[in-house]
C-alpha cells in the first residue's frame, strides 16, 4: 500500500521560497518599470559614469522593464565598456536586493 503524496518540510520551505521571491520580483518590477531613463541615471550617480556612457543609455532608453533584463553581457552589447557595464550590472543586482528588503521590512 503506499502512502499519501505527503510534502517534506524541505519541499514545502522551497515552495514557500519560491513564491515570495515570485511575489518580491514582481512588486521591483511593479517599481522599477516606472523608472524613465533620467531616473534611472540619477540612481547611477556613484557609478562614475561619463557623457559616453550615459549617451549610450539614453540613445538605447534605458528604462523600467529592460533595466531588470539587463545583464553585464548585455551592457557590454550595447557599447559600453567593461568598467562601466560591470558597475551597472552590479547596480542591478543592488537595487533587485535593496528593493527586495525594503519589502520584507
Amino acid at each position: 500500500m503506499s502512502s499519501p503524496n505527503i510534502s517534506s518540510p524541505s519541499s514545502l520551505a522551497s515552495t514557500s521560497s519560491t513564491l515570495t521571491e515570485e511575489r518580491s520580483t514582481c512588486m521591483m518590477a511593479n517599481i522599477i518599470k516606472k523608472y524613465k531613463t533620467e531616473e534611472l541615471i540619477e540612481r547611477w550617480e556613484d557609478l562614475d559614469l561619463d557623457n559616453d556612457d550615459l549617451s549610450i543609455l539614453h540613445k538605447q532608453k534605458i528604462s523600467g522593464f529592460s533595466f531588470l533584463e539587463l545583464t553585464e553581457e548585455k551592457f557590454l552589447s550595447i557599447g559600453l565598456a567593461l568598467g562601466p557595464a560591470t558597475a551597472l550590472a552590479k547596480s542591478q543586482k543592488a537595487e533587485n536586493m535593496k528593493l527586495l528588503l525594503q519589502k520584507l521590512e
